[in-house]
């Protein structure tokens, strides 16, 4: 048998209730509420690796229609998740209290284009879609977009994240694609 009206009642007041509380990498804050907070089962899904690749992907080629890049650089916020119950309400986090292990919130950022290390974008990407978020697991995006030639500019692990964000000193992650080809020149014969 489903559920009661009753007990859709109950979840939809509950809802816009907090259940997550997220320190990111940018320095934000960000409580998360039970009614998105079930969006944390797909951190393994490879649909929520897709949008982060899709956004530069995305903006890749909108920039190649006016100009010129060899680089270009998907900034990420990257949150740490932690329960409530262990934030306090000045998001201090309690003595002892452990974050979720391995999953981080995520929110796309900004891109940016370098021709020779100088900027070439001159207005921010948006697409069709602004921002893509979601949940991911941390050591998989860094080991994905290695093994897809991207170059992952953030704390290597999952652990130098964690000690990175309870640092308290903002920094930055993304995701950087080198679109310079390594053109050999074909050896011609000559008689």
């Amino acid at each position: 048998m489903g559920k009661t009206l009753l007990d859709k009642l109950k979840e939809a007041k509950q809802g816009n209730e907090v259940e997550y509380v997220c320190f990111f990498n940018n320095g934000e804050v960000r409580e998360e509420e039970k009614k998105f907070s079930y969006r944390i089962q797909g951190a393994d899904s490879p649909e929520s690796y897709d949008l982060i690749e899709e956004k530069l992907c995305d903006a890749t080629e909108s920039y190649s229609r006016y100009c010129s890049f060899d680089t270009i650089t998907l900034n990420l916020a990257l949150g740490l998740i932690y329960h409530k119950e262990d934030v306090d309400s000045d998001h201090h986090i309690r003595e002892n209290a452990q974050p979720l292990i391995d999953v981080v919130r995520f929110y796309t950022g900004n891109v940016l284009t370098h021709q020779d290390g100088e900027q070439t974008n001159k207005i921010d990407y948006y697409g069709g879609s602004m921002g893509r978020q979601g949940y991911v697991r941390y050591s998989k995006i860094v080991s994905r977009m290695r093994d897809n030639g991207i170059e992952f500019n953030g704390p290597e692990t999952f652990r130098d994240f964690k000690e990175a964000i309870l640092s308290g000193e903002p920094f930055d992650i993304g995701i950087t694609a080198n679109l310079v080809e390594d053109v050999k020149k074909p050896y011609l014969k000559t008689r």
